[in-house]
This record gives structure tokens, sequence and C-alpha cells, in this order.
């Protein structure tokens, strides 16, 4: 809920009153993947990082071979929380396991892309992209951004930081 939407509730309300709602219905299906992995995401969705990393913990140890969305949303989470080692081995086994393709391929080439271009590899970084536009000829910022499950992210400063670094690595904005 957005605070502004609802003045009767103080925004230290609305995130607990969403904390409770997304705990509750992980709870509900423990052994959802699913519902795990979106409690996770409106976890991160509100700022509660460190309730949202768990979650993401434990929807990766409920399946073995869990769908592309749960490391890419948890590796885009660890991105923007600048914790860049775990989310660049979550992004490489996404990007390198033939079990994931299209869009969770593309989107975790793209978190490759921007990391290696925080770190200063921008020499790895341009590769990267080259892959990501010989995989589409067509990609742009717009749709690897949507490849990219940006939606957890609420931050426009790190989404204009995120779209100017994959353009100086290859990406067309």
């Amino acid at each position: 809920k957005n605070p502004k939407e609802f003045p009767e509730y103080s925004e230290e309300e609305l995130l607990e009153a969403a904390r409770k709602y997304a705990i509750n219905s992980s709870d509900l299906n423990p052994k959802g993947i699913i519902s795990i992995l979106s409690a996770a995401n409106s976890l991160f969705i509100v700022g509660l990082y460190d309730q949202a990393l768990e979650n993401y913990e434990k929807a990766l140890k409920v399946a073995p071979h869990p769908p592309g969305n749960v490391k890419l949303n948890y590796a885009l989470a660890l991105t923007y929380l600048k914790m860049y080692n775990k989310a660049y081995q979550l992004a490489s086994e996404l990007s390198e396991n033939e079990q994931y393709f299209g869009g969770s391929q593309m989107g975790a080439l793209g978190i490759r892309t921007f990391i290696d271009m925080e770190e200063g590899r921008s020499n790895d970084a341009r590769k990267v992209a080259e892959r990501i536009l010989k995989i589409d000829g067509s990609i742009n910022f717009k749709k690897l951004r949507r490849a990219m499950k940006t939606f957890i992210i609420m931050d426009r400063s790190f989404m204009e930081k995120l779209a100017d670094t994959l353009e100086e690595a290859g990406i067309p904005s």
C-alpha cells in the first residue's frame, strides 16, 4: 500500500502490516516455492530487505532446481543491496545453465553486465552485452529491464543508474 493513499496509517504501520501479510502468505504454503517467492518480493518492495533475503534463501532450499525467476529476483535484490559476489554467482548459474533460457537467461546476463561494470570489469561487461545482443538483436533497456524482473525495485535513482550503466556497456536505451 502506498502511504500517500492511506494517510490514516503511518509508514511504520504499513510496513508492519506488509511484513505480517507476506510472512503469513508464505506460512500458508511453506513448501510452495511461488508463495515463498511472492513473500520475498513483497518484503523487498516495502524495504524489509533482511526478511526478503531470508525468504529468497528459503525458496532456493525448497526446490533443488527452482524456477528461473527465484534466482533472478534474488540476484537482482542482492545487486540492489550491492552484495555483488552472491548476486553474480546466481546470475552466472542462470545464464550458463541449459535448464534456464529466454527471459531468465537474458535477465541474468543483464545483471552480470551491470555488476561487471560496477566492479570495473568493463571489457567483461561489453562481452556479456555482446552476448545479449547476439541472442536478441532488438534488445534495449526497456526489454532487458522486463527480463531482469525489476518490478521489485522501487528506487528510481537505482533504475537510472542501471539504465546508464547498461548503456555504457553497449545495451541501447
